[in-house]
């Protein structure tokens, strides 16, 4: 049944894909809106009330819904320009405009909620309403969980009462197939399609876009996995084939050292059976030569004593016979007679032939020496001597003697000193003894004697054989720098130093040329000194060494590494050997206005130029520069120690040259390159005038700091060498080494001048450098856990190290009359935290514990000294009670120490007295 109303509007009809389409477009809204609209009830839920009456099980009715059932339908209200208004069944406040409405449970219909912001476009032709049915639960179930979406209420307007009674009584709801006329305009329906077809174009971009962002990732991710794989691959490729390389070289290396090895004992055992044969030929020389000057054999008799017999000695018959008025024997005449102080007459002088002159080649190396062997030479003077008192240089070849008959013996001056009394022949031979010098090894000559002259008792002295003495003639410098120069092979290098110079090519022209003439010009003094063994050794030597420096400065400037060590190795072999070499060799300067040494020159640049670059993870990597660190310091050293005179003035330049210490100090250089940096600067500190070098900032500091007078206590290479004097982490042999020079380095400059004691003690490191030095040594002495088992080497040169840091120590503290306590509350916290801690818990250890069992002999003899030190100078850092804790806290040590020794030690006592008794 139609309303009354429906003969004044046109019917309009609603067709399913119209309806569907304005279905689906609600749908969307409510979806969109769903989330922004849900309200939140921040109410508490009601109290239950309590009832009088008792509760009462009532069963829900149950009704099944229809599409006729009108309840939850909206009212539809004709406005006056012809469209149509959703109104709700009951009404809400006015107020309630702009805020979303709550779902109420026991209301039958869902909430509607509408904006007056969408009221003006449907005034307005705005689009057809989007109506939908919303269904409640029955009574006595729970409402839905979340509150009806709202209706867009396009316009409030009054409903028709009647229409809606009519409606509400009669019961029937349309159904949705029934069709209602409503005017649509087609221009906002296309308008919407093509919002909805430019959304879905827009949604599908989306979609797109992030499909295309996906598969970016994807690949992208895939590209990282694919490159880390990559290089981790190739990483470990690398890395194997690095360990390959290093198992080839460590076997090489080892083949190559076992081949040293085996060379070197060949050399030996070749040398070796040189020098067994040498001497073989020597002794049999020497054999075939006495066998020559050898009388014959008829001549030998016993060897008689040199001293008078205590009673006189009967003379024989055949002896009066020689002449008759000396026929007994008596008192001895002082003016006895002798072969150089004849009484009578004078003897005649008969001179031995002189053997040709002989050319001195001993010094020559081998290719210049005579192929003929050198017989040993006499002085002139001692030519005299043999030819005055020897036989054979006066009488003629003997003969064998026949015993059976007499036969006077020759009359010669040396027959009167045979038949003198015994007496009379000691004077004879102390008169010779005076002329020989005072020299009384004789030696007995064999004669002639006849078989029936008695001789028992009687001492017949004869002449001396003459003795053949080698006189040392000083040594010819020329040669042997001849010698050194083209002898001298590098280690483990078969072919000689020079000969690898003269290969050597220089890429720089300039420098080329220079190289090549240092060489002519050393070439040609070595060709010269055969022909000329007695030219002046200071001018050969000094041509020779302008040479030498000539070559340094161009192999360095040209960085020929390998060829330089080499050279630095020839010059430390020749400063070692000729003691003046080192004054020549410094004695060329760089110009007429710089009087700095050339060759330091050169070793200054390549400290700064080559050996910047050589730390401790490149070491086995550059072996070259390794090898040139090793000779430039060799070098260097052996200026140091035989510097005299001129060179120490020479050497000033050396510690003030721009970046030449923090270069050789630097702690990332190697242990054995700092070993001996710190050993070539202890031997400067030996020189007393070159204190003020050592101990003053390098030239370029001093140019910088623009006239103000520079801070002694700040110097670099006193910062440097503390710091590794304090390192905990070094605590191998060489590291000990180098702590021991660095303390020698300091306590030498703290005698050499009273201004360098001065510097010292006013550094702010210095002296807790030494206390954590003696920390780690004492912690290193009571550490030991099984001292029967470790190096028995170990502790002494331990408590030697203690003793000399402590001495040093004490000297500074005592000789300086400083605050002690103030100094080490004074010191960088960051470099020595804990410091007060340190010094209190090792210097009271050291002064009031016990001795270790384990220090024994003169060990403990310098264990006390240092505990003397120690608690003087405890004292002067804690006092009062705090020195008292300290005391009682090792005391008590110690006492536990006894009770827990004193049963064994009473034993022991016991035992030792019932092995006395």
């Amino acid at each position: 049944m139609q309303d009354s109303d429906d003969d004044h509007f046109p019917d309009f009809t609603l067709d399913d894909q119209t309806l569907a389409f304005l279905v689906e477009e609600e749908s969307k809204f409510i979806r969109n809106t769903q989330p922004a609209t849900h309200p939140t009830d921040a109410s508490p839920p009601p109290k239950r009330q309590k009832t009088t009456t008792s509760w009462k099980s009532v069963r829900p009715t149950h009704r099944n819904k229809s599409i006729d059932d009108t309840e939850d339908l909206p009212d539809i209200s004709v406005q006056v320009d012809g469209t149509y208004a959703l109104q709700d069944r009951q009404r809400q406040a006015p107020e309630q405009t702009s805020q979303p409405q709550r779902v109420q449970t026991a209301s039958p219909y869902s909430q509607l909620r509408g904006g007056s912001d969408l009221a003006s476009p449907l005034t307005r032709g705005a689009p057809p309403l989007r109506v939908r049915s919303v269904t409640t639960p029955s009574r006595g179930t729970l409402p839905l969980s979340r509150p009806a979406p709202p209706l867009r209420a396009v316009r409030t307007s009054t409903p028709i009462s009647s229409q809606n009674m009519a409606r509400s009584q009669s019961g029937h709801l349309p159904r949705l197939n029934d069709s209602v006329s409503v005017g649509v305009s087609d221009a906002l329906l296309a308008d919407l399609r093509r919002q909805v077809e430019e959304l879905r174009k827009s949604n599908e971009r989306m979609q797109s876009a992030l499909q295309n962002a996906q598969s970016d990732l994807q690949n992208a991710l895939d590209a990282k996995f694919v490159k880390e794989g990559e290089v981790t691959i190739l990483r470990k490729g690398i890395e194997k084939t690095a360990q390959d390389h290093a198992t080839q070289i460590a076997r090489l290396k080892t083949a190559k050292e076992e081949g040293d090895t085996k060379q070197h004992v060949l050399k030996k055992q070749f040398e070796a059976e040189m020098e067994r044969i040498k001497t073989e030929f020597t002794f049999k020389q020497q054999e075939l030569e006495s066998n020559l000057r050898r009388p014959p054999g008829s001549v030998h008799v016993k060897k008689t004593a040199m001293g008078p017999p205590s009673t006189p000695v009967p003379v024989s018959s055949q002896m009066r016979a020689w002449q008759p008025g000396r026929g007994t024997a008596g008192p001895s005449i002082l003016g006895s007679e002798s072969p150089r102080r004849p009484r009578f007459g004078e003897i005649p002088r008969v001179d031995r032939p002189k053997n040709a002159p002989s050319v001195d080649n001993r010094s020559l190396p081998p290719g210049f020496q005579a192929s003929s062997p050198i017989r040993s030479q006499r002085s002139q003077h001692d030519g005299e001597k043999g030819n005055t008192v020897a036989m054979e240089s006066v009488s003629p070849p003997r003969t064998p003697v026949n015993h059976s008959s007499y036969h006077p013996p020759p009359s010669f001056p040396l027959s009167n000193a045979v038949h003198q009394s015994p007496r009379e022949q000691v004077d004879v031979f102390a008169a010779r003894i005076e002329d020989r010098g005072g020299s009384g090894d004789f030696a007995p000559i064999d004669v002639d004697i006849s078989a029936d002259v008695d001789i028992e008792g009687a001492n017949l002295i004869l002449a001396k054989v003459e003795e053949e003495v080698e006189r040392i003639e000083p040594l010819n410098w020329t040669i042997v720098l001849h010698r050194a120069i083209l002898t001298h092979n590098a280690e483990g290098s078969r072919v000689p130093t020079f000969q690898l110079l003269m290969t050597v090519s220089v890429s720089d022209p300039d420098h080329a040329r220079s190289y090549s003439n240092a060489l002519s010009m050393i070439l040609d003094v070595l060709a010269n000194i055969p022909n000329h063994v007695n030219r002046d050794f200071d001018q050969t030597a000094r041509t020779v060494c302008e040479a030498f420096c000539d070559m340094a400065s161009a192999l360095a400037l040209n960085s020929t590494i390998s060829s330089l060590a080499t050279l630095f190795d020839l010059l430390t072999n020749l400063t070692y050997m000729i003691p003046s070499f080192h004054t020549l060799l410094l004695s060329s300067k760089v110009s007429d206005q710089d009087d700095t040494p050339r060759l330091l020159f050169t070793l200054c640049k390549v400290i700064r130029d080559e050996l910047r670059g050589l730390n401790m993870t490149n070491e086995e990597q550059n072996a070259s520069l390794s090898i040139l660190g090793k000779h430039t310091l060799s070098l260097l050293e052996s200026i140091a120690q035989n510097a005299t005179g001129e060179t120490e003035t020479a050497l000033s330049s050396l510690p003030g040259s721009s970046s030449v210490l923090t270069t050789l100090l630097d702690p990332c250089r190697p242990q054995w390159f700092l070993l001996a940096s710190v050993r070539f600067l202890a031997w400067l500190s030996t020189v007393r005038s070159l204190f003020r070098s050592l101990l003053s900032f390098p030239e370029s500091h001093q140019e910088s700091s623009s006239g103000n007078p520079p801070d002694l206590t700040k110097l670099p290479q006193i910062d440097l060498l503390c710091m590794l004097l304090a390192d905990p982490d070094r605590k191998s042999p060489k590291a000990d080494k180098m702590k021991n020079w660095i303390m020698m380095f300091f306590g030498m400059l703290s005698i050499g001048h009273p201004d360098a004691f001065t510097t010292l003690v006013e550094s702010p490191v210095l002296i807790p450098s030494v206390i954590l030095r003696l920390c780690e040594l004492a912690d290193r002495i009571w550490e030991v856990e099984e001292p029967q088992e470790c190096n028995p080497r170990v502790i002494p040169e331990t408590i030697t190290m203690m003793v000399q840091a402590m001495r040093f120590l004490h000297h500074l503290v005592v000789g300086g009359d400083l605050n002690l306590r103030e100094r080490l509350h004074r010191a960088p916290m960051r470099k020595f935290n804990g410091l007060i801690h340190a010094f209190t818990e090792t210097f009271g250890r050291l002064s009031y514990a016990d001795r270790p069992d384990w220090i024994i002999g003169e060990d403990k003899q310098a264990w006390e000294k240092v505990a003397d030190m120690a608690r003087s100078l405890l004292g002067l850092v804690v006092e009062g009670p705090e020195a008292d804790l300290v005391w009682s806290t090792y005391q008590n040590e110690a006492d536990d120490g006894c009770d827990l020794k004193m049963g064994i030690d009473e034993e022991d006592i016991q035992a030792q007295i019932s092995d006395e008794m």
